[in-house]
């Protein structure tokens, strides 16, 4: 089986080959990793394919990113970003003032600007050169995230307290600019979204205001993107140990989760509804750690987590700039040797 093959095959809940393996978010490590910085990434998006090419022959993923760039249109709506040489680009700027500032928003004109035009051309060529080996997916925000970019995360968490019918217009507005990135990304013939929410982690947010403000428009994206036919797969930061149960009710074709949570039980929460994605530690593992410590953390997660099937090798979070060639190829190895 090829990559691609293997990861669908988890994905519909039949057995490949081997347990494959995803980052699951690689794209700003492999600029780093091969000369490429983000600003001549966006000015240069064939070079910017082609350091996440290089990457790709010297640690082959099974599934990758092939849009990485996840809030390209955040300027777009009024934020400012700071684009720094390596690493994802930092909002330094929110554009409300009050969640009851929306409506303003909805005048804006989002037609698509350089930085989403860039990863529109690397995708473009990321996907004629690997989609048919290797599944592809773009990586974009939910409605909460978005929203928090928006707003701030702290005035937003204030907002779902104090003023919840406003807080519920923004994530309206955030779930239909959340929508139309999806269908740009998935016209490109992309196999999978990885619809992300970091700011809807349990150490942000109770389960009951995750339940409230930011499952029903998570829910709302996911069954969008089913009917678009890409494969959605779901991430949440921290500890989400809490929402499992909601996770199940979201129904994504896999949850991605980070090192907070044991890939037992997750496995125990989950069952055979969802695949799961996890979870070597990216940071003291897989940055900071020699080859035999990821060696030792991929196996155990793969001990825990490939009975049965539905269950695919990945870090915990974004493998992070400077992490090292040796210990990615590692992580991959390790797939190699866990044969069904």
């Amino acid at each position: 089986m090829n990559g691609k093959e293997r990861f669908s095959a988890v994905l519909e809940g039949s057995l490949p080959d081997q347990v494959p393996v995803a980052p699951p978010f690689q794209g700003y490590w492999a600029l780093d990793a091969f000369g490429v910085t983000v600003p001549k990434s966006l000015a240069d998006p064939v070079a910017a394919a082609q350091a996440a090419i290089a990457a790709q022959e010297v640690c082959p993923f099974d599934a990758l990113e092939v849009v990485w760039d996840w809030v390209a249109n955040i300027d777009l709506l009024g934020c400012t970003s700071k684009i720094l040489d390596s690493g994802s680009p930092l909002v330094v700027k929110h554009v409300l003032e009050s969640s009851a500032d929306v409506a303003r928003l909805r005048s804006l004109d989002l037609t698509a600007d350089d930085r989403v035009e860039a990863s529109v051309r690397t995708a473009e060529v990321l996907l004629e050169q690997l989609s048919k080996d290797f599944f592809c997916y773009a990586t974009i925000p939910l409605p909460f995230t978005l929203a928090s970019y928006l707003r701030k995360v702290d005035y937003l968490m204030k907002d779902l307290i104090r003023k919840p019918d406003t807080a519920r217009e923004l994530l309206e507005f955030a779930a239909e600019v959340v929508i139309d990135a999806a269908k740009l990304y998935a016209s490109l013939g992309v196999h999978g979204l990885f619809v992300c929410d970091p700011s809807a982690s349990g150490d942000l947010i109770s389960p009951q205001h995750y339940a409230e403000f930011a499952a029903p428009y998570a829910g709302h994206v996911i069954e969008t993107v089913k009917a678009m036919g890409p494969k959605p797969i779901l991430h949440v930061c921290g500890d989400t140990t809490r929402i499992l149960p909601l996770i199940k009710q979201l129904s994504p074709s896999a949850f991605s989760f980070d090192t907070a949570v044991g890939v037992d039980v997750a496995k125990e929460a989950l069952g055979d509804a969802v695949c799961l994605m996890g979870n070597v530690d990216p940071s003291d593992t897989l940055l900071l750690g020699t080859s035999d410590k990821v060696q030792r953390e991929a196996k155990l997660c793969i001990e825990k987590g490939w009975s049965g099937g539905g269950f695919a090798l990945a870090a915990g979070c974004d493998i992070g700039v400077e992490t090292p060639l040796d210990n990615v190829r590692t992580m991959i190895g390790a797939c190699a040797q866990a044969r069904y």
